[in-house]
């Protein structure tokens, strides 16, 4: 059962790219027939492939997300209460310290 759910899920992954690459062309050349600009043209084709790309490369954002977030814990400071947190201030502008309750 697990197999074959998971070849289905394929077949969708890989038919949802096809309409996407599929989509990324047809605005590509509505691009083109439209402004018949070499720029826009290019610009277009360089963002449907980017599009394209990262839809068939989903594991990869996956995979750097992962990296990303699997790292140390982040560096929690406590203040104790009533203590003040000072930012640098130019000299000569006086500004009272922020309390922390």
């Amino acid at each position: 059962m697990l197999q074959w759910l998971t070849g289905e899920l394929r077949q969708v992954q890989n038919l949802i790219t096809l309409v996407v690459a599929v989509v990324a062309t047809g605005v590509v050349g509505m691009v083109y027939f439209r402004t018949k600009a070499l720029v826009a043209t290019i610009g277009a084709l360089v963002l449907a492939g980017a599009v394209t790309w990262g839809v068939s490369n989903v594991s990869w954002f996956t995979d750097k997300i992962k990296q990303d977030t699997s790292g140390a814990p982040a560096v929690v400071v406590t203040l104790p209460a009533g203590s003040s947190v000072g930012l640098p201030v130019p000299d000569g502008v006086a500004t009272p310290p922020v309390r922390v309750s």
